[in-house]
């Protein structure tokens, strides 16, 4: 178990893009980011996200950025540099999804 937990801890992946899922779509793009914990990394929110705006029709292509480091919270999220750097970028939407312990 304790291994696991390790692999679950300190090997998972901290963002995810979804650029390259449809990086053939002629539509406009709309730039999404979304952060996170591990539960919306998990639960694969940007697909589920994908997944409305398609059976909706919607024309614009979604290009997602994922942060979600396990465990995080918005105080964690505010200082990480990294998450500071992702949002001096321009961004359509933000979308937040707070801590999940329960």
């Amino acid at each position: 178990m304790l291994g696991s937990l390790a692999w679950f801890q300190f090997d998972q992946p901290r963002t995810r893009s979804s650029a390259a899922s449809r990086r053939f779509d002629r539509g406009p793009s709309r730039h999404v980011l979304i952060l996170g914990d591990s539960r919306t990394y998990y639960t694969d929110t940007p697909d589920m996200i994908r997944a409305m705006a398609a059976s909706a029709r919607d024309p614009e292509k979604l290009e997602i950025t994922l942060d979600a480091p396990v465990g995080a919270s918005f105080a964690i999220l505010r200082n990480d540099e990294r998450t500071q750097g992702l949002l001096r970028r321009h961004w359509d939407d933000v979308v937040l999804q707070g801590e999940s312990r329960g």
